[in-house]
């Protein structure tokens, strides 16, 4: 058995580098099937092993095992320069806010450069090329950065676009952007594009901007104040909605249309400019807008529909016109601190307002104050 298995141990190796000279080994079953014939040839020659102790009995024996490998290191990310007690000797660190790259050394952390890239894109934001040979943009991995530039232009064609949630924050307990500067090639921001930037203290809107999409600036809770341009024509349901540092807002004459839900929630808005443009206030705009105190409808709007005012209880004083022919439920309710509303119609007019029920809820408004006399609720 010892001068069979001597045999075929040759055997084996003569034909195993025969097949892969003629490409067998690119074919396990090739392979498989070679060794097969070989053992095909073993028995052949007398050899009485099964095909399993034949496969043992060619292997070489097992090797000692060798000394543990050295402790790897480590790669450590950050925003902000590293820490002394932060990694090991051989650890590398990258500044997220800036790019420095440092490598800790026996005398501590030393910094060896700048990784940050170079040319079109050193922010390292996303750009996708649209049908029009435009570009539209995104955060990509820039997500780390407190102030982000969007280029005018890249890779040569214009950047016109900020995708759907383009800059959306996941986690807006931890939203680390702060500002952002948006170029005036931009014409279209999309829907919830900086959700959940709760940092984010001021914005441009450039002008040729059209829509402010739905949740553009939802639960951005640091922006104090905005200005809407005059190619604006519609702000998009929860387009500032949970905007809870918002004080002041300018609304272009360009607009016509405010969506439901746009201004909810926001708490420190205390006075709003509507302009004559607009011809419609949808449902809950400006709900729990608690710190509103003024607000003139204008003329023009024939609707104040559900809970459009409701929870602004810091609310004293609103005027109506009389092209409003309807009011709908909860649109003044818990307006704790209204207790009465200036309609520029009569009476009669006002009588004739369809008012769904409730519409004045848990309200202090007692009286309506018309141009031809005052109505007693």
């Amino acid at each position: 058995m010892k001068k069979n298995k001597f045999f075929v141990a040759a055997l084996f190796s003569v034909a195993f580098l025969s097949m892969v000279a003629c490409g067998s080994n690119k074919n396990n079953n090739k392979v498989d099937s070679g060794i097969h014939e070989i053992y095909q040839l073993y028995l052949n020659q007398g050899g009485d092993l099964t095909y399993e102790e034949w496969l043992k009995s060619i292997k070489g024996e097992k090797g000692d095992t060798g000394p543990a490998g050295a402790d790897g290191t480590s790669l450590l990310t950050g925003n902000g320069a590293p820490s002394a007690d932060q990694g090991k000797t051989g650890d590398s660190y990258i500044d997220l806010s800036n790019w420095d790259f440092f490598v800790k050394e026996n005398s501590g952390w030393v910094l060896k450069g700048n990784i940050k890239a170079q040319g079109d894109n050193p922010q390292g934001l996303e750009f996708y090329l649209t049908d029009n040979d435009t570009y539209y943009v995104s955060h990509g991995t820039s997500t780390m950065l407190s102030n982000i530039v969007i280029p005018s232009t890249y890779n040569g064609r214009s950047v016109e676009g900020i995708l759907y949630e383009g800059f959306l924050s996941n986690d807006p307990e931890d939203s680390r952007l702060v500002s952002i500067t948006i170029p005036n090639t931009i014409k279209t921001i999309g829907k919830s594009a900086f959700y959940g930037c709760s940092s984010l203290t001021t914005i441009n809107i450039p002008e040729g901007v059209t829509l402010i999409d739905d949740c553009t600036f939802a639960y951005c809770s640091s922006l104090t104040s905005i200005t809407i341009p005059n190619s604006v024509t519609s702000i998009g349901p929860n387009a500032f909605d949970y905007c809870s540092s918002l004080t002041s807002i300018t609304i272009s004459n360009s607009v016509t249309s405010i969506g439901p839900n746009a201004f909810g929630r926001c708490s420190s808005l205390t006075s709003i400019t509507i302009p004559n443009s607009v011809t419609s206030i949808d449902r809950e705009a400006f709900v729990f807008c608690s710190s509103l105190t003024s607000i003139i409808i204008p003329n023009g709007i024939t609707s104040i529909g559900y809970s459009t005012f409701a929870y602004c209880s810091s609310l004293t004083s609103i005027t109506i016109p009389n092209s409003v022919t309807s009011i709908g439920s909860y649109a003044f309710g818990r307006c704790s601190g209204l207790q009465s509303i200036i309609f520029n119609g009569t009476c009669s007019e006002w009588e004739s307002v369809e008012k769904e029920g409730e519409w004045n809820w848990n309200s202090s408004i007692a009286t309506i104050i018309c141009t031809d006399g005052t109505i007693t609720l």
